[in-house]
């Protein structure tokens, strides 16, 4: 079952580093997470992760932007 669809008391912060870190090819642990869902008109459910640190080329203006990392429709 995705991490994203489980209840977010019951997922150690174990899996939320290791998820963070396969998504993001980040050899350090995130800062911070927030794992919430939406429900109303529209329903979502979301993890927000805090990078530890900011990347390097963040001001360059000619990098292409990778803004939406994960995305699922049912």
């Amino acid at each position: 079952k995705p991490i994203w669809t489980r209840n977010p008391e019951d997922i150690p912060k174990e899996d939320y580093a290791a998820f963070y870190k396969a998504l993001t090819n980040d050899w350090e642990d995130h800062l911070a997470v927030k794992h919430f869902n939406v429900e109303g008109q529209l329903e979502f459910k979301s993890i927000l992760f805090v990078p530890r640190r900011a990347p390097f080329d963040m001001f360059e203006k000619k990098k292409k932007q990778n803004n939406i990392k994960l995305y699922v429709r049912r």
